[in-house]
């Protein structure tokens, strides 16, 4: 299993704005690349990526996800857990 956690104070996001649907969702099969969430900071959207550490695998599946959207998350809150797929 391998956590992501946020890399900053701010406000987390699951969906890009209210209208469209979450970035994943548990059980969602993400590789490389794949936006996550994202945490904002006095308006400025940062992407929460998957695998920016070089020990994730290639491919991996949500298990959790244990922030609540729209809620403050503080540096290095766990955000979703991932398990390799």
């Amino acid at each position: 299993m391998f956590a992501v956690r946020s890399p900053t104070d701010g406000i987390f996001y699951r969906r890009p704005n209210p209208q469209s649907p979450a970035y994943v969702e548990e059980g969602a099969v993400v590789s490389h690349g794949t936006v996550l969430a994202l945490v904002e900071v006095m308006k400025c959207f940062n992407p929460i990526v998957y695998a920016g550490e070089p020990e994730f695998p290639p491919r991996g599946r949500v298990a959790r996800i244990a922030a609540k959207d729209m809620t403050e998350v503080k540096h290095g809150t766990l955000l979703l857990v991932i398990e390799p797929a």
